[in-house]
């Protein structure tokens, strides 16, 4: 119920739904415009929740805000916030993530951490409390973005990838195959395997 844009110049804009705080303006009255929320600061990610919002910045900073009745904010409290809230600093994290009111964050370390609301078990923790502190869900976890990132591609190991990353594979064998073709350009097929072996 509310939208959030980075343009190229590191501006944050937000309009929309702001009943509880979900823009981060310090307020709680709804936007028909866009409404600049930061300036000039470098964002990596922003993931919007149906009443909270959660910003990554390119400092690993993880700034929350907006409604936080089940926790989703991960403050360890439960009352909303109208402007944004440092939830952790001096961690490197990959990629956030907010359900309808539950938040996930993926750390450098590939370690889950998720939170908020658990009513249906969408936390994944074996049961049905919620949470309002970030609860480590997995660590280590090697399986990301469809395939293993420990390993690298092989002709023996091609079948533990996904289908995605397969179809990539053989879509740049195609093209390889095409420019072959139309340039008479020859790559011994050994080369071809240490470029996979880098991908």
């Amino acid at each position: 119920m509310h939208t959030i844009i980075v343009k190229n110049n590191h501006d944050v804009l937000v309009f929309g739904a702001n009943e509880h705080g979900q823009l981060g303006l310090g307020h709680i009255d709804n936007q028909l415009e866009p409404q600049t929320l930061m300036q000039k600061i470098p964002i990596r990610q922003i993931a919007c929740g149906y009443r909270h919002t959660v910003i990554l910045r390119e400092n690993n900073d993880v700034l929350v805000f907006g409604r936080n009745i089940h926790g989703q904010l991960g403050l360890g409290h439960n009352d909303g916030q109208y402007e944004s809230q440092i939830l952790m600093q001096g961690i490197v994290i990959r990629q956030i993530a907010c359900g309808a009111q539950h938040t996930i964050i993926l750390q450098e370390n590939n370690d889950v951490l998720v939170f908020g609301y658990n009513g249906r078990g969408q936390l994944g923790l074996g049961h049905n409390d919620n949470q309002n502190k970030p609860v480590k869900l997995m660590q280590n976890v090697k399986q990301i973005e469809g395939y293993n990132v420990n390993i690298k591609w092989s002709s023996e190991n091609h079948h533990q990838f996904s289908t995605a990353f397969r179809n990539r594979i053989h879509c740049f064998l195609l093209i390889h195959k095409r420019n072959q073709n139309s340039t008479r350009l020859k790559i011994p097929k050994f080369v071809l395997f240490e470029i996979f072996k880098k991908v």
